[in-house]
């Protein structure tokens, strides 16, 4: 029995409410009963004994609002007590009202589980489903161990609705809930969202499309594609499509290739670029894209032949705007024509130009085409048009082309910023006398150091004063090592035979920075005199793939092979420097040397006569080291191998029981048969198949068909430098101490024996 005693004020409030928690509801509420008046709490609490008669509870909530009606519990509790009695009455009032109240609740507490819960359920009933489901993500998101994702996921939302919920949230967990359909779906309806980087949702799209996991559904991959290349998130499309590849390359879906090779050519991921075309091109050859989008990656790279080569006759693609299209195709005609200096050429497209009234219209980089082939042809029409503009660009070229040494000296000077431009300008239009006059004048404090002592040196180039270009070049280098000045450095002293400085220095950067085409042919030639061949080949037919139409790459490469006697492929490459272009002048220099080897290497017939390596072998094994000399010898159609104190042995007699394996360099071919051991007996270790091939120089890894004849795509002259093989308790490493070859060259001599059986008379004469 609890004792009936009544204790005043807040005193009594907390007696309730102990009497309460220990079930004495009745005593409890007598208590309250007694302050009815005294404060809005004995409402509250009497209002919350009532807990399943809503009207009475609603009656005393009541009466401790006009009390205090900013009290954030009271507000609450109303707000419950509507929602509940809602259920009883159903009146619209009802619900209204629990939303009014469960709204100006939150503005006091918004991490209320059970208010933003309620007041989400309220909405849905009220027909405001995308508001509602808002308020239950923010219920889950407080208590996100609640089942109320379920209950979300089990509303139909449109996907539109869906996706920008989504947004709203930092986590995505409701993202992971939507069927494969569903997330294309969303995926479609942000495609067509036009959307930019300043935006303020962009950066949440951006995060939402990262965090889908496509698992394989080309939809979703093609749509993750094309939704990061529209937002110029190239090197998110190049891994997408890197990562999918197989399945791309079995399905091909229109237009992603596409997108795929855009982002490596935005990106400037020009290596992977133009591996990636030149497999098309050659499958494909007859593409209007490929021939386009080589056309554009040779006019970025600064080629000026190439890109018109390309484009000339192909039916424009359809994804390009016919405007964009006639822009860049007169813009490349233009430069082609400049480079070919056609003037009756350039004379119809600035005539055609002019007529159809584009030229104010024209992107800058046309204008400034325009410009150079209006003053190539003294056009003085479209020369005065320009200027008008009073661009800065035109303003140079137009100096550069027809002013006096002060008036480029004092545009200079008043320009400091473009400097380097006006002088480069000058050095692009051949006039190298006034650039000597304006490096005579100029200001010093005008250029860096560095830009004075290179452009000084260019002057002495061009002027053909080699060694005082060179001693600025080293000037240069000296105070700024950066990428492009070093390469130009290290090209014109491999070119001119002068010594490199820090030449361990230059390779070891080149190889780790120097991702052009440029830098790879420089690295290529110079490992070459650094007597490194196999890594200067490795880099020289890397500036190949890189730019397979430069032409001076190809001159490198053939006389490469020349000089170690490859001459098929010498032939193959000096044939093929005849096509494409290059910057300079050096392969024009070089093309009557080029046609006479040509005119040498066809007559020549490239069979190996006979060659030998002699090695020394040192097997260790427990401890001891036991040294051998090996002599593998070509006798032209087998290779003979013998080791001092054992006879020679033709690598046909190793093999046993009818069974040969068989190596013929004539042909470069290998047959395969069972392996006996003789030659594990000779040197005392297990030695594999791969370990075969390469002691004789043919690349291990190949997968062997027993029995069957299988061609050696390749091989070198000679054999490797060193060998190591390694067994579980022994290991041998084998040393090249000599190496001889002997070529049979044959001169070929014209076949007439059947000369008259092959064309009789009318076939000569023609009809």
């Amino acid at each position: 029995m609890v004792p009936q005693k009544v204790i005043m004020d807040y005193s009594d409030y907390g007696w309730a409410v102990f009497l309460d928690k220990v079930g004495e509801h009745r005593a409890a509420k007598d208590i309250l009963l007694k302050h009815k008046e005294k404060d809005q709490f004995y409402y509250n609490k009497l209002g919350e004994f009532e807990r399943v008669n809503y009207d009475k509870s609603l009656y005393y909530f009541k009466k401790g609002e006009r009390i205090d009606p900013a009290e954030p519990v009271i507000i609450k509790n109303m707000g419950k007590t509507y929602f509940f009695l809602f259920f009883k009455t159903k009146k619209n009032s009802d619900i209204e009202n629990a939303k009014k109240y469960f709204k100006r609740y939150l503005k006091t507490d918004k991490t209320d589980f059970f208010v933003n819960y309620l007041y989400g359920e309220s909405l849905k009933f009220t027909g405001e489903i995308t508001k509602g489901v808002e308020y239950l993500i923010n219920a889950y998101q407080i208590n996100p161990s609640s089942r109320i994702l379920k209950e979300i996921i089990s509303i139909k939302l449109s996907l539109k609705d869906y996706f920008w919920i989504i947004l709203k949230y930092k986590q995505f967990k409701l993202f992971d809930y939507l069927s494969e359909k569903e997330l294309d779906k969303i995926l479609e309806f942000i495609e067509r969202l036009k959307i930019k980087t300043t935006d303020k949702d962009y950066d949440k799209i951006k995060q939402f499309v990262n965090a889908v996991k496509p698992n394989g559904n080309l939809n979703i991959l093609k749509k993750l594609i094309i939704i990061n290349f529209k937002n110029k998130n190239y090197s998110k499309v190049v891994n997408i499509y890197r990562k999918n590849k197989k399945l791309f390359e079995e399905t091909k879906p229109p237009s992603i290739v596409r997108f795929y090779l855009f982002s490596l050519y935005y990106s400037e991921n020009y290596y992977e670029l133009s591996k990636e075309i030149n497999k098309r091109f050659r499958e494909n050859p007859d593409s209007a894209f490929l021939k386009y989008l080589l056309s554009r990656y040779y006019y970025r790279l600064g080629y000026k032949k190439l890109p018109f080569i390309f484009i000339r006759n192909i039916e424009k693609p359809s994804f390009i705007s016919d405007e964009f299209y006639n822009d860049y195709k007169t813009l490349v005609k233009i430069r082609y024509w400049l480079a070919e200096k056609d003037r009756n050429k350039l004379k119809n497209i600035l005539t055609r130009v002019m007529k159809s009234g584009k030229i104010k219209k024209s992107s800058l980089l046309l204008k400034i085409n325009i410009l150079k082939a209006a003053l190539f042809i003294n056009e003085e029409r479209v020369i005065k048009n320009l200027l008008k503009e009073n661009n800065r660009y035109f303003k140079i070229i137009y100096l550069c082309n027809n002013s006096k040494s002060d008036d480029i000296l004092r545009y200079i000077e008043s320009n400091k910023r473009e400097a380097t431009v006006v002088l480069n300008e000058l050095i692009n239009n051949g006039r190298i006398g006034i650039l000597n006059d304006i490096l005579k004048k100029i200001d010093k404090q005008t250029l860096k150091p560095e830009q004075y002592d290179f452009f000084t040196g260019r002057y002495y180039e061009l002027s053909g004063k080699y060694k005082k270009a060179y001693k600025y070049y080293e000037k240069t280098i000296d105070k700024n090592s950066s990428l492009s000045y070093l390469n130009y450095y290290t090209y014109f002293s491999l070119q001119h035979n002068f010594k490199i400085k820090h030449k361990e220095e230059i390779i070891d950067k080149f190889i780790k920075e120097g991702k052009t085409a440029a830098v790879y042919d420089t690295l290529g030639l110079l490992l070459l005199k650094a007597n490194q061949k196999r890594k200067g080949e490795k880099y020289l037919l890397k500036a190949y793939i890189f730019t397979p139409e430069d032409k001076l790459i190809k001159m490198h490469l053939a006389d490469y092979y020349y000089s170690i006697e490859n001459y098929k492929k010498a032939l193959y490459f000096y044939k093929k420097s005849f096509e494409g272009e290059c910057f300079t002048d050096e392969y024009n220099q070089n093309r009557e040397r080029i046609k006479k080897r040509v005119k040498e290497l066809k007559k020549m017939d490239f069979n190996i006569d006979n060659y030998y390596g002699l090695y020394s072998v040192k097997i260790y094994s427990q401890g001891k080291v036991n040294p051998l000399r090996l002599k593998i010898k070509y006798d032209g159609n087998h290779l003979l191998l013998s080791f001092y104190h054992f006879p020679m042995t033709k690598m046909a007699d190793i093999y046993t029981n009818g069974d040969t394996y068989f190596i013929n360099y004539r042909e470069k071919r290998f047959y395969e048969g069972r392996f006996s051991g003789i030659l594990e007996n000779i040197i005392g270790i297990d030695i594999n198949k791969d370990d075969i091939l390469n002691l004789f120089g043919i690349k291990a890894g190949i997968n062997f068909i027993p029995y069957k004849e299988i061609e050696i795509n390749s091989y070198k002259k000679g054999f490797p430098e060193k060998i190591e093989i390694k067994g579980e308790n022994i290991r041998i490493r084998i040393k090249l101490l000599k190496f001889n070859i002997k070529r049979k060259i044959i001169i070929k001599q014209p076949n007439t024996d059947n000369f008259n059986e092959v064309f009789d008379a009318m076939e000569v004469i023609g009809e």
